[in-house]
């Protein structure tokens, strides 16, 4: 009976101090609560412990209002976000993009690493890089009409004459197609904060016969710059 009386007592004690802390108490009942803790064991203690638990939920009420609201637009670009994590086929598109990337460069890496960048300035079947097979021949045995070409062979003649190895000349076989990496990798890459820079490497290639080839390579530069919210 005592126990259980003195379990009701701490109840009424905590009510009241969440009174006292909320500036709830007229003068008569906090003379009577500060007497009160006065007789009770510890209970200066539960007073300062009930005004900092009130100090902590203010300062968390003040930071949520405090922080942005999300729109509309937000919280519906937040489901395809989920969506977009818990979908394997997506991810496994963007993931044999990076591995198709990787392979690519790893099969026909040369003696030399990558030495003609561009950045990708538009989409166009025209502007984009050609494969291309580079020939031990005389400069002056073919000719190119494509700008992209003449900047290759001019790289290319640079490398050639620094390390001694014969002149080579740029022969385009083939015009490329569409971009290696899909658009709307892209666009999901950049919806969930992502900075997106492509770039297509002219890698060269020993053939077997002693000849050079230079094969497109779509690299991807991506870095997480956050969400934004509007």
């Amino acid at each position: 009976m005592n126990e259980w009386r003195n379990e009701e007592i701490d109840s009424q004690l905590e009510r009241e101090l969440d009174l006292l802390v909320d500036e709830e108490l007229t003068d008569a009942p906090r003379r009577e609560l500060l007497l009160k803790l006065e007789r009770t064991p510890d209970g200066w203690r539960h007073c300062a412990l009930a005004f900092l638990e009130a100090q902590a939920w203010r300062e968390g009420a003040r930071q949520w209002q405090s922080a942005p609201i999300a729109t509309s637009a937000s919280l519906a670009a937040s489901r395809p976000a989920r969506h977009w994590l818990r979908s394997g086929a997506t991810f496994a598109a963007m993931a044999a993009s990076f591995l198709m990337a990787f392979a690519l460069g790893l099969a026909l890496r040369g003696p030399h690493g990558p030495f003609a960048t561009r950045n990708q300035v538009a989409k166009s079947p025209s502007a984009a890089i050609q494969p291309a097979l580079v020939a031990n021949t005389p400069t002056g045995a073919a000719q190119s009409s494509d700008p992209a070409a003449e900047s290759a062979v001019a790289a290319d003649e640079q490398l050639a004459s620094s390390e001694n190895h014969p002149e080579t000349i740029w022969l385009p076989t083939a015009a490329a197609s569409e971009d290696l990496t899909s658009s709307e990798l892209i666009r999901e890459l950049e919806q969930y904060g992502h900075a997106v820079e492509r770039r297509q490497v002219l890698w060269p290639v020993e053939l077997d016969d002693g000849r050079r080839a230079l094969v497109p390579i779509e690299r991807l530069d991506v870095r997480y710059t956050g969400l934004h919210y509007e």
